[in-house]
C-alpha cells in the first residue's frame, strides 16, 4: 500500500506540475516515467489495492490536463477522487472495490472533498486566472463560491446518517459541526471570507484527526 501510494503520489505530483501553466511547453519527465514502469510490480503483487491506485492516478492526471480549465470537470474530479482515496483504504482492509464504492461512507467523503475542493479554488482564483484556468471561483468570484461550497457539506450529511453509528456520531461531532462552525464564522467574521487560509487548514485538520481516532477505536476494538 505504501510503496503504491508513494508512487502514485510521484506520477500525480509531476503530472500535476506540468500543466500548472497552461500555455508552457511539456516535457515528458521521470516522475511521469518510472512510476508507470514500476507500476507492474504491485499490479502483480497486489491487484486489488492496484487498481484503486490505478483509478486514482488517472482521475488526477484527468484533473492536471483537463479539470483545472473547465469547473465542472474540476468538480467531478474531485468527487470522484474523494470516494476513490476512501475506497482505496477499504480495499486496504479487503473490501472489494466495487462494494467500496458503494458504501455510504464513500458518497460522504466525495462531497467533503468536493467542498474542500470549491474552498481551495476559491482560495487560489486570482493566481488560477493568471494562468488561464477557469474554475468555479475565477467564473463566478472567488467569495461567491467559498459560500457556495457548504453545500456538499450539507448533502453529505445525508450520506453520513447512513453509515454505522460509531463513524456517524464520531464524524458529524469531530469533523462535520467543526467545519460548519468554521464556516459560518469565517462568513460572518471576514469581508473576504475566500482568502482565510487558516480554513483550509481547519478542515484538513479536523477530518484528518476525526479519521485517525476512528481507526484508533477500531483496531483497539473499543466499545461504545
Amino acid at each position: 500500500l505504501l510503496l503504491l501510494i508513494a508512487l502514485a503520489g510521484w506520477h500525480i505530483k509531476t503530472c500535476n506540475d506540468m500543466f500548472e501553466d497552461k500555455e508552457g511547453t511539456k516535457k515528458m519527465k521521470t516522475g511521469i516515467i518510472i512510476p508507470l514502469l514500476l507500476l507492474p510490480i504491485p499490479i502483480y503483487l497486489k491487484p486489488e489495492l492496484a487498481i484503486p491506485a490505478l483509478l486514482i492516478t488517472l482521475n488526477w492526471d484527468i484533473y492536471s490536463i483537463l479539470g483545472k480549465g473547465v469547473f465542472p470537470f474540476s468538480m467531478i474530479n474531485n468527487f470522484i477522487g474523494g470516494a476513490l482515496h476512501f475506497s482505496l483504504g477499504l480495499s486496504a482492509a479487503e473490501i472489494d472495490i466495487s462494494r467500496a464504492l458503494s458504501r455510504p461512507e464513500t458518497f460522504f467523503f466525495a462531497f467533503a472533498m468536493l467542498c474542500g475542493s470549491m474552498h481551495h479554488d476559491s482560495y487560489d482564483a486570482e493566481e488560477d486566472q493568471i494562468r488561464g484556468f477557469r474554475t468555479g471561483a475565477v467564473v463566478f468570484s472567488s467569495d461567491f463560491w467559498w459560500k457556495l461550497s457548504v453545500f456538499p457539506m450539507i448533502i453529505s450529511i445525508f450520506f453520513l446518517l447512513k453509515t454505522e453509528k460509531l463513524f456517524a456520531v464520531l464524524f458529524f461531532a469531530a469533523a462535520v459541526i467543526p467545519y460548519f462552525l468554521g464556516y459560518f464564522s469565517v462568513l460572518f467574521l471576514s469581508k473576504t471570507p475566500s482568502k482565510i487560509l487558516m480554513f483550509r487548514f481547519l478542515c484538513r485538520g479536523i477530518f484528518g484527526s476525526a479519521a485517525l481516532l476512528y481507526i484508533f477505536i477500531k483496531l483497539n476494538n473499543f466499545n461504545f
